[in-house]
């Protein structure tokens, strides 16, 4: 047997190397406090386009039927399905951060219903409908779903929008 292919067991190297000498940045417990956070967010839809809309309705825990069905016809307009998409209420979800966000959902574009991008701790603020590019992704604020809804010149608005980051 050569020296350079010794094999050591688990115990037996944590015996030799008690102290580390490599401070590691993503620990296993941080590792485990992450996937734990992941698994306890609240969401609807597969993601399979990393496309993520945020909303925030604090009185409800799921969308209401209007504002789902509405959303489903804005989806369907752009030529893509709730598989393609996540839907998350923020109020009912613990981290509001716009990066933990968009690396969990490796999100390339994220629509804020009713939510000022300074709410997700974002450094730049812009306004409702602007497509904003940032930080390898695109962000589009827009009103809530229910006031788009019922306003014939806010759908024409994010229509608009909609176009431009799904060149439709």
């Amino acid at each position: 047997m050569n020296i350079n292919h010794i094999k050591l067991n688990v115990s037996l190297l944590t015996d030799l190397y008690t102290n580390t000498l490599i401070e590691a940045k993503d620990t296993v417990e941080s590792q485990l406090s992450k996937k734990k956070l992941e698994s306890s967010w609240k969401y609807v839809g597969e993601n399979e386009k990393n496309i993520l809309m945020l909303v925030s309705y604090p009185e409800q825990d799921e969308l209401s039927n209007e504002q789902f069905s509405f959303l489903k016809s804005l989806l369907s307009a752009c030529k893509i399905s709730l598989s393609d998409v996540v839907v998350m209420n923020l109020s009912q979800n613990t981290t509001t951060d716009y990066k933990s966000l968009k690396e969990n959902f490796k999100s390339q574009t994220i629509f804020l219903f009713g939510i000022e991008p300074s709410i997700l701790g974002m450094p730049l603020n812009f306004p409702q409908f602007q497509v904003q590019s940032f930080d390898h992704c695109t962000f589009l604020y827009s009103p809530t779903l229910d006031e788009l809804e019922k306003d014939k010149v806010l759908k024409s608005k994010i229509w608009v929008c909609l176009r431009r980051i799904f060149s439709i």
